[in-house]
């Protein structure tokens, strides 16, 4: 999802009320909604209360359904958090930017060095619609480990560590690296290449195809990812280009 930096609610750049909703994240609830949005876009508590009140309007926001104080995310809410400012690019760049991106999972699977594995690679949003350019490209990545077996996993994640010579910021952090190994690789700094998890609310409710699948064949480090019809499912990887 793309959005004009220009654009305000309720007079507050939308790009400062998106970094506001990410501190919410999914699952978590404003318990005083004035309170939090005031706190984290440093405005009076009014305009907070207008920016409140713009936001539940647009369907970025909704009650909870046994607490009227509360407010949470709607999935709309989630896409407004995964959005950019970027200058929107033609269909061709996000083509090849997606192609290399395949190139990219294979070398993961291929390469000892990630523990961790891509299993599928699902797009969907404004790639899948055969729009002449877009905004970014939402990818849904699902990983897998490469050693199943949870004790040797974790003897080989510890014992690579070390060796790197990993500084962690917490448990959490030391857990989950190889998985944020995988996904930097992938990403390869490119703004555009949004990546959402397998659980993403946000991926949930919209149609995803797939574009990379591991349980059946990867696809060509040739292949060029086009854009797939709206509806259509690939399981086979990327789409050829004619």
């Amino acid at each position: 999802m793309n959005v004009d930096p220009k654009t305000t609610i309720a007079g507050v750049p939308i790009l400062r009320v998106r970094d506001a909703l990410r501190r919410l994240g999914p699952g978590r609830y404003m318990t005083d909604r004035a309170e939090f949005l005031a706190h984290r876009l440093k405005v009076p508590r009014e305009q907070a209360e207008q920016v409140g009140e713009a936001l539940a309007l647009q369907g970025l926001i909704e009650r909870h359904e046994r607490h009227d104080d509360w407010w949470r995310l709607t999935p709309g809410g989630g896409r407004l958090c995964n959005a950019t400012g970027l200058r929107r690019i033609p269909r061709a760049k996000a083509e090849v930017l997606v192609a290399a991106l395949l190139d990219r999972a294979g070398e993961v699977n291929r390469a000892p060095r990630f523990l961790v594995a891509v299993r599928r690679i699902r797009v969907f949003g404004s790639y899948t619609t055969g729009a002449p350019d877009l905004a970014d490209i939402d990818l849904v990545v699902e990983l897998e480990r490469k050693e199943p077996d949870q004790q040797r996993f974790e003897a080989l994640r510890n014992e690579r560590a070390r060796a790197d010579g990993r500084v962690f910021r917490d448990f959490l952090d030391e857990l989950g690296w190889p998985e944020e190994d995988v996904k930097k690789f992938l990403r390869n700094r490119s703004p555009y290449l949004s990546l959402h998890g397998a659980h993403d609310k946000v991926a949930d409710a919209a149609a995803k195809t797939v574009i990379f699948d591991s349980t059946t064949r990867s696809p060509s480090r040739k292949a060029r990812a086009t854009a797939p019809r709206p509806g259509a499912t690939s399981t086979g990887g990327a789409r050829r280009q004619r």
